[in-house]
């Protein structure tokens, strides 16, 4: 049913509201707090200018009415005395750090299941220039000299306290990453500790999930791997051989790449079907062809996700990954082969769903769904959090915490961390043109992990939305002006 306007009303346009010029008369239109995107012609720009001078009666042209629809549903008009929509945002964050305080004081009192459970390791075989765990390297956790079998016994102890109620609880279902570093390094451990859970706990509905760079692959891994039944097995690929080989490359500076399709190809030999993609990273360096990048999929990927460093590059280098990363973007959508990370489908999902426009919530779920329900574990330095291996400002040592899994130390470290995020947020980003879509939620967004402000990912995310906007428009140019 179309929305009635009530032409006695008195609306005033939004100061929220962003206008974003798309060449020849058509403009893109949107409210920076609720983003909701309408695209007007010059006659709809002009009637929006029309209310900002709070004139009245209404100015009419032909498609008024569907005009002035569009803005009030979008959220960029308001009928009330003052304009609402930055302290509803405001209000939003406060509900937000009000539910996950809720949730973690819930977890922590009745000791509930963790429903993600997280082990990782520090160390790597490669030596990645752009590596988060080298970002972080100021605030590692130094590393413990453990025996492997000394690893194990600990590892099992934090397992037994993780998998405490799995006894009973049958339909309980975990979600288990193995993750790093280079989590294979491990693998004699890693190994023991499943074969241990799955004993041990045999009712726990465990989902088993590994990312690695695959050089240490072996047929006795790869065959483990299937007979676990890993839901998801991660590798990572920057690209093609020749941008491959520039980044991801051993600590003597040895090539990898041949490395990591050998592993690949073992575990195809084992799984039912071939991995269906691969992940990876780019940077500014890698002059990359899209073409060569495309006949990645020779090798039996179905699709590939590919994301760009933006920790600790210049804004040059930013507006430089802005537009490459959109190229393969655009470039995916003409083959039907993929190459895009989930950075469009989060921009996806907050246009096309209603649950998004009158809330805020960190991006990452890590910082929000899961805030507090995680547990991460780090077999290196024996520490552990509720947020992410990433956020070391959160870890805390087993003797911090008494080996108690549910210290309230743990959910404190946790909650102050993400409180001084949204300080930093609120601080920093409420009046940007993008602030209801970046949401300072993740590692790549314009707050870093040490909850600074990271200038490079703020011009990257605004050139993006820019471009997105601009291509959606070409596309459907015909029905969103009607």
């Amino acid at each position: 049913m179309k929305l009635q306007i009530d032409e006695n009303k008195i609306y005033r346009a939004s100061q929220a509201a962003v206008i974003h010029d798309l060449g020849n008369e058509n403009f893109a239109i949107w409210n920076r707090y609720l983003p909701s995107v309408v695209y007007l012609n010059a006659d709809g720009i002009k009637f929006f200018k029309f209310l900002e001078t709070n004139s009245f009666p209404y100015k009419k042209f032909r498609g008024f009415k569907r005009t002035f629809r569009k803005l009030i549903q979008a959220n960029l008009v308001y009928s009330h005395q003052n304009d609402p929509y930055k302290n509803e945002f405001l209000e939003g964050t406060s509900q937000c750090m009000h539910n996950i305080h809720e949730s973690m004081e819930l977890q922590k009192k009745e000791r509930l299941p963790y429903i993600s459970f997280s082990i990782f390791n520090q160390n790597c075989n490669m030596k990645c220039p752009y590596c988060i765990v080298s970002y972080i390297k100021s605030n590692r956790g130094k590393l413990v000299k453990r025996t492997p079998q000394d690893k194990l016994a600990n590892l099992k102890k934090i397992i037994d306290k993780v998998f405490h109620c799995y006894q009973t609880e049958k339909d309980q279902p975990i979600r288990m990453m193995l993750n790093g570093g280079e989590i294979l390094l491990e693998w004699d451990v890693i190994k023991e500790a499943i074969l241990y859970m799955k004993a041990t706990y045999p009712k726990a509905d465990i989902e088993l999930n590994i990312n690695t760079n695959a050089t240490l692959m072996t047929h006795e891994i790869a065959q483990f791997l299937v007979d676990q039944n890993f839901s998801t097995i991660g590798v990572s690929f920057d690209g093609y051989k020749e941008t491959h080989n520039q980044t991801r490359t051993y600590h003597n500076g040895k090539e990898t790449f041949d490395h990591v399709l050998k592993g690949v190809e073992i575990l195809n030999q084992h799984l039912p079907k071939p991995l269906p993609m691969f992940q990876g990273t780019l940077t500014g360096d890698h002059e990359l062809d899209i073409e060569k990048l495309m006949e990645m999929k020779n090798h039996n990927f179905d699709h590939a996700r590919l994301g760009v460093n933006l920790l600790g590059i210049s804004t040059q280098e930013a507006k430089k990954m802005a537009d490459l990363h959109f190229q393969i973007a655009l470039r995916s959508t003409q083959t039907g082969w993929s190459v895009m990370d989930d950075f469009f489908k989060s921009y996806h999902s907050i246009l096309s769903a209603e649950t998004h426009r009158k809330r805020f919530t960190f991006f990452c779920r890590g910082f929000t769904d899961l805030a507090g329900k995680s547990f991460y574990y780090n077999i290196d330095t024996e520490q552990v959090n509720i947020l992410c291996h990433y956020v070391t400002d959160t870890q805390l040592t087993l003797d911090e915490i008494d080996g108690d899994i549910y210290h309230p130390l743990i959910f404190e470290k946790g909650y102050n961390y993400l409180q001084k995020r949204l300080e930093v947020f609120k601080e920093n980003c409420t009046d940007c043109i993008i602030a209801g879509i970046c949401r300072g939620g993740c590692i790549l967004s314009g707050i870093d992990p040490f909850n600074k402000m990271n200038p490079a990912a703020c011009l990257f995310l605004k050139e993006t939305w820019k471009q997105y906007l601009s291509y959606a428009f070409d596309e459907n140019k015909e029905r969103l002006l009607k």
